[in-house]
């Protein structure tokens, strides 16, 4: 049985956005391929589970930002612009998530220590999410394969299709005589 692509919870830092964990996933997703082959939009959205409509979007906003290139034509697709060893987590989340300023003023010292905590707690998250690289997820994927999944696990369970009835009259009407015989021979 395949197992699902691992995707990255930092659920734990505020500032983070559920479009920038996506593009973390995106972002590690595109590092585990071979630097030589792309990985395209449609393999993307079945490995993630997202519509592709939404990651066009993500992929957009880092391809303006310089993280990922794109290739068209045959063997198109999505590729690093640079080696995932120097790509650290926080260049890729924030070109989604923008700092949350601190208020310059407070009004009385009780607002201002808190202040001075959430300045010094953003300014640790940001720091540790610089010292984390993109190959590091990378390389908890299998050597670099993607496991191959034949429909991704999306947030709709919808149950398989029946198969597609076959019609059982006649081509033309030059058939019509031997369509009631072969009506016998299908039901015996």
């Amino acid at each position: 049985m395949d197992q699902p692509f691992p995707t990255i919870s930092l659920k734990g830092i505020p500032m983070l956005t559920r479009t920038s964990r996506h593009a973390l996933n995106v972002v590690t997703l595109v590092a585990a391929q071979a630097s030589t082959t792309s990985l395209t939009t449609k393999r993307m959205s079945e490995e993630l589970g997202l519509s592709v409509s939404y990651l066009e979007g993500i992929l957009k906003e880092l391809k303006s930002a310089g993280v990922l290139c794109a290739f068209k034509g045959p063997g198109g697709g999505y590729q690093l612009n640079q080696d995932p060893r120097f790509l650290n987590v926080w260049e890729v989340l924030s070109v989604f998530v923008k700092t949350p300023a601190v208020p310059a003023t407070a009004r009385t010292s009780e607002d201002m220590g808190v202040a001075e905590l959430e300045a010094a707690f953003l300014e640790q998250s940001v720091e540790f999410l610089k010292s984390k690289k993109i190959a590091e997820f990378a390389g908890q994927l299998s050597s670099g394969a993607l496991p191959s999944s034949a429909k991704a696990a999306g947030r709709f369970k919808f149950k398989p299709l029946p198969p597609p009835l076959k019609p059982s009259s006649p081509n033309s009407v030059f058939q019509l005589h031997s369509f009631p015989a072969s009506l016998f021979a299908m039901n015996a």
